[in-house]
C-alpha cells in the first residue's frame, strides 16, 4: 500500500496524481505486506490468492536472484540453505527468507577472505537453479497483477501528456542498461506507439561486460528504436 501527498495543496492523496491541481504527488508512506500461506510479497493486506490476511514486513522491497541468494549463503558459510525459499531483500540491505529475518549484516562482509568466497562461488554456481526463484516471482506477478497493471496503465498515461505537444524527432531515452532505465524505455515506447523514440548509452568505460552483452541483446531485438552510444574518452 502506498500513501500519497500534494505538497503544492498539502493534501493526502490516493495516486501520484493530485486530483486536486492535477500535479505530481510525493509518497508519503510505503508498505509491503507478506503472507504466510503463499511465501510472497503483497501491496494489500489481504493476499487475492488465498484471502488470507498478511501482515506488514518493510517500506520497500526487491527479489533476491540466485547468484545473490547463493553468495549470501557462502558468506553464511551455509550454501544453498535458502535454495528452495522465497528470498527478498529490503532497505538497509535486510535479506528475508520465507517471511523471516535471516541472521546477516554487512559487516560480516568486512571478515571474508575474498578470494574464498570467490573460489567456492565457482565451484558451486554450476548447482545453483532458478527453479524456486521463478516460481515465487511468477506467483508473486501474479498476486500483484492489479497494482502493476494500474502504475503501468498510471506512467503510460503521464508519459503522453507531458509529450502531447513534443515533436517524437526531440525526445531521447537516457538508456544505461539497467533495470531502471529498461522499465523507461518500454514505458516509453509502449506509451506512444512507437519504436522510433531515440535512446542515448552513456558508456563511462567502466561499464560491466554483461551491460555490453545487454547493449547488443537491445539493439536486436528493437532493430526499429535507434540506439547511439555517448562515451567521453579520455
Amino acid at each position: 500500500m502506498i500513501k500519497y501527498i500534494c505538497r503544492k495543496c498539502n493534501i493526502n492523496a490516493e495516486s501520484s496524481l493530485c486530483p486536486n491541481c492535477g500535479e505530481r504527488t510525493e509518497i508519503a508512506e510505503s508498505s509491503v505486506y507478506w503472507c504466510d500461506k503463499c511465501n510472497i510479497p503483497l501491496y494489500d493486506e489481504v493476499c487475492p490468492l488465498c484471502g488470507k490476511q498478511a501482515h506488514r514486513i518493510c517500506s520497500d522491497l526487491r527479489p533476491v536472484f540466485p547468484e545473490e541468494r547463493l553468495l549470501l549463503e557462502v558468506i553464511l558459510g551455509e550454501p544453498f540453505k535458502y535454495k528452495d525459499e522465497s528470498v527478498w531483500n529490503a532497505s538497509g540491505n535486510i535479506y528475508y527468507a520465507n517471511g523471516k529475518r535471516v541472521r546477516f549484516s554487512v559487516s560480516q562482509t568486512l571478515e571474508i577472505d575474498a578470494k574464498e568466497i570467490r573460489r567456492q562461488i565457482e565451484a558451486l554456481s554450476p548447482q545453483n537453479s532458478y527453479d524456486r526463484f521463478d516460481y515465487y516471482i511468477d506467483k508473486f506477478l501474479i498476486a500483484n497483477r492489479k497494482r502493476y497493471d494500474y502504475i503501468t496503465q498510471e506512467s503510460m498515461e503521464y508519459i503522453r501528456s507531458i509529450t502531447k505537444d513534443c515533436d517524437p524527432k526531440e525526445m531521447f531515452v537516457s538508456f544505461s542498461g539497467g533495470k531502471d532505465s529498461t522499465v523507461v524505455s518500454d514505458l516509453v515506447l509502449r506509451a506512444l506507439g512507437t519504436q522510433q523514440i531515440l535512446h542515448i548509452y552513456g558508456d563511462t568505460t567502466l561499464e560491466f561486460p554483461q551491460s555490453t552483452d545487454y547493449i547488443k541483446r537491445f539493439r536486436k531485438e528493437h532493430p526499429k528504436t535507434p540506439l547511439v552510444t555517448s562515451r567521453k574518452d579520455v
